[in-house]
């Protein structure tokens, strides 16, 4: 044991410049663990006391947890942790324009608008009555030439049986034309 100051100071000069040995630092802590704090040396006792307690602490968890940086993380759960970021992205983001959607005032959810600009709600009433009104243009137009085309079908039709009964069948050869 450590029992002069002279002692004590040399290893602690060893001590702070790194040169002392395992041994020697286990010694000197020791010999400082008698130091009361009033005593000069009380600040290197706390400093050797603090260094030594982080020193075990890693110590013992490097024991405890074998070398983590060698394991690698299955391809999946990457993978899952990928979408699970891009699926909290979308969210997040359908939740901000749900919310600034929502917070807006009932003017502007309804403002129409005609190449980018803002349209007074009698011009959009005019607009769309006019496209209504050609809609049913339309739909009269092409009930009508439904009803034409169901004429032409039905004189073709008659026309076919007509023909069809001019035709004489014979009942081995099939059919075949004659002179009339």
């Amino acid at each position: 044991m450590i029992h002069s100051s002279h002692n004590i100071e040399q290893l602690l000069e060893r001590y702070y410049d790194g040169l002392s040995t395992p041994d020697e630092e286990f010694v000197l802590y020791l010999a400082l663990l008698q130091e009361e704090p009033g005593s000069p040396y009380y600040a290197d006792r706390m400093l050797l006391e603090a260094t030594l307690q982080r020193a075990a602490s890693q110590t013992k968890s490097a024991e405890a947890e074998p070398s983590l940086s060698y394991q690698t993380t299955p391809r999946w759960k990457v993978w899952v942790r990928k979408y699970a970021a891009v699926a909290a992205v979308l969210i997040v983001g359908g939740v901000g324009v749900s919310f600034f959607q929502w917070g807006r005032n009932s003017r502007q959810a309804e403002l129409s608008l005609r190449n980018g600009q803002p349209i007074p709600q009698e011009q959009v009433n005019e607009y769309t009555l006019a496209a209504l009104s050609k809609l049913g243009d339309c739909m009269e137009l092409c009930s009508e030439q439904n009803e034409e085309i169901d004429q032409i079908f039905g004189r073709l039709q008659d026309s076919y049986q007509s023909s069809m009964e001019k035709i004489p069948f014979v009942s081995e050869g099939g059919w075949i034309l004659t002179g009339n």
